[in-house]
């Protein structure tokens, strides 16, 4: 609930500290004492549009801040917790709002600065406001079929139905992304087969492009030695000037002349070695070259040429290109796969989407009975706040045409009308701000119990009505004070009297300049505004005990509730 509200240059405010109670919360005051100042203050709070007339004459920058103490099951820790604007004690919340005369606006939550837009959907889960000019919340859909839900009761209903549509929606978006693949697989298709044979005609594995580069350096070094042995062999056996015929005959020749001297014979020796060395280097160079032939250098250099051409087509490393060959493997294997899986997860969105539309029938009828109690006990309410001839009705229709929903496809609309004859008309188009005040009052002690909001604030909700009326009132509002934290603005002494805590407003004027000052009343301060309520400026005893005796009424009627 609301549990302090500061406000500093905002209106006639020069700086107001306001801390509220549990239960009904009344703000009084006269005429012109500024006593929409709290509302407009929790306005700025919630995210209202903000306007530099707010700000107090002759000063640059207003502030309004308000403390919230949450309960543990509040979705708005969720929330703050999901934006990480969580406070430095659990289960609290500061908000607060700066406006310039620049016409700047600053919003903080918990010390962080946000938008208006968080601030907007805090609001929702905080305080509602209900007034003359605050009421947007009452003719808006989706808070109309809030309203109708919690007065229906039906949390499990809304529940199931969210289920069942968020497990559809999953669903159904895996297979419009499955879908999209498979099309866009379709157009690739031909394009990753050719892309699978070039590759696949390399024939890499992982390290096959390192094997490759090894082969070709082997390769290539085999070449050139077999080149220079051949031309060492053929020196040595060439018929007419090979090494070998040249020291035969030499040798020979030497053999005729042996005799003649003493050295020869040796020399003759050392040549015959040397002819058998070179006869056995000419065996080892013929043996060389006798060794089967691998794949030659110009191929491997070839299929390497091959590489970097694919690793600059692909974008990857040339040792990397089997990692390729795998990945388009797979997108082949997965595109042929498409098919079945899309056929499966076809049939599970129409199972989904039956479930939901079993779901979405129960929380219909459930709506439309709802819907039905609803306009009876809203508009025998209204009776009591002085629309005797007032209708109220709440109409649900299942809009068919439209996709799936978290809450369902339901349209909610409340229509009303205050004269006996006239036909029904929705709030926006039948109700004044005084009707529609009361509208909302009737409504919220219906749904109060829910706990909708912890905050509920009615901004004159008395408007043209008086006596019986009055009393009925401040027990609605008492009633909705046993459920929430009631904020209510008001001139009725009958409302003010029914008050847990009693706020007066009053104007002051100090150094030239008018300012409205808020003040928690005391049991005897009570007792003289209530009289001032009933007996305008001049207050006689008569008055004081008849205000006495309304307050203390009040109070026993409240204990005996």
């Amino acid at each position: 609930m609301l549990e302090e509200l500061t406000v500093r240059n905002l209106a006639l405010s020069a700086l107001s500290e306001v801390s509220f109670k549990a239960g009904l919360n009344c703000v009084t005051g006269e005429t012109g004492a500024g006593k929409s100042l709290i509302v407009d203050a929790l306005s700025l709070i919630l995210g209202a549009r903000a306007e530099t007339g707010l700000i107090r004459s002759g000063e640059e920058k207003a502030e309004v801040s308000a403390w919230f103490s949450l309960a543990e099951e509040s979705p708005v820790n969720a929330y703050l917790k999901e934006l990480d604007l969580t406070g430095d004690e659990d289960g609290t919340l500061l908000i607060r709002r700066t406006l310039s005369a620049d016409g700047k606006s600053r919003s903080f939550v918990n010390g962080h600065s946000c938008t208006l837009t968080v601030l907007r959907n805090l609001a929702l889960n905080l305080v509602s406001i209900h007034g003359q000019h605050a009421s947007v919340q009452l003719m808006d859909e989706g808070q109309q079929l809030n309203l109708l839900d919690a007065f229906g009761g039906l949390s499990e209903q809304v529940s199931a139905v969210k289920g069942a549509f968020e497990a559809y929606a999953k669903a159904r978006h895996s297979l419009t992304e499955l879908s999209e693949e498979q099309k866009q697989g379709a157009l690739e298709y031909r394009q990753l087969r050719h892309e699978l044979e070039i590759l696949k005609a390399l024939n890499l594995e992982e390290g096959g492009y390192e094997a490759l580069e090894k082969s070709f350096d082997e390769a290539s070094h085999l070449e050139e030695t077999r080149t220079r042995a051949e031309a060492v062999l053929a020196s040595l056996t060439d018929e007419e000037n090979g090494l070998i015929e040249s020291l035969n005959t030499s040798l020979s020749s030497l053999e005729k002349v042996r005799a003649y001297a003493p050295s020869l014979p040796s020399v003759i020796e050392r040549l015959t070695g040397a002819k058998a060395l070179l006869e056995e280097g000419r065996d080892l160079l013929g043996a060389l070259n006798a060794v089967g032939e691998g794949e030659s250098a110009a191929s491997l250099s070839e299929k390497l040429s091959r590489c970097h051409e694919l690793s600059r087509r692909f974008n990857v490393p040339p040792s990397e290109l089997y990692l390729k060959t795998a990945e388009v493997e797979s997108r082949l294997t997965r595109f042929l796969s498409l098919k079945e899986r899309i056929g499966e997860l076809t049939g599970e969105v129409k199972a989904l989407r039956e479930a939901y539309a079993v779901a979405e029938a129960e929380l219909q009828a459930a709506r439309e009975e709802a819907a039905i109690a609803m306009s009876g006990k809203v508009t025998s309410l209204m009776h009591s706040l002085a629309m005797p001839d007032g209708r109220f009705e709440v109409r649900v229709t299942l809009d068919t045409e439209s996709r799936p929903r978290a809450r369902g496809r339901t349209r909610v609309a409340f229509y009303f009308t205050a004269n006996l004859g006239e036909e029904l008309k929705t709030l926006g188009e039948a109700a004044s701000g005084g009707e529609l005040s009361r509208l909302a009052l009737a409504i919220e002690t219906l749904t109060s119990r829910r706990n909708l909001t912890p905050t509920v604030v009615f901004d004159e909700v008395d408007t043209g009505i008086s006596g019986r009326t009055a009393s009925a009132v401040g027990t609605l509002l008492q009633q909705i004070g046993k459920n929430a934290q009631v904020l209510c603005v008001t001139h009725l002494p009958q409302v003010a009297a029914r008050a847990d805590a009693h706020f007066l407003v009053q104007k002051e004027t100090a150094a030239g300049k008018v300012t409205s000052r808020v003040t928690l009343l005391d049991a005897e301060e009570r007792v003289q505004e209530v009289a001032r309520m009933m007996g305008g400026e001049v207050i006689t005893d008569n008055t004081l005990t008849s205000a006495r005796e309304l307050i203390e009424a009040s109070v026993e009627e409240h204990n005996r509730a």
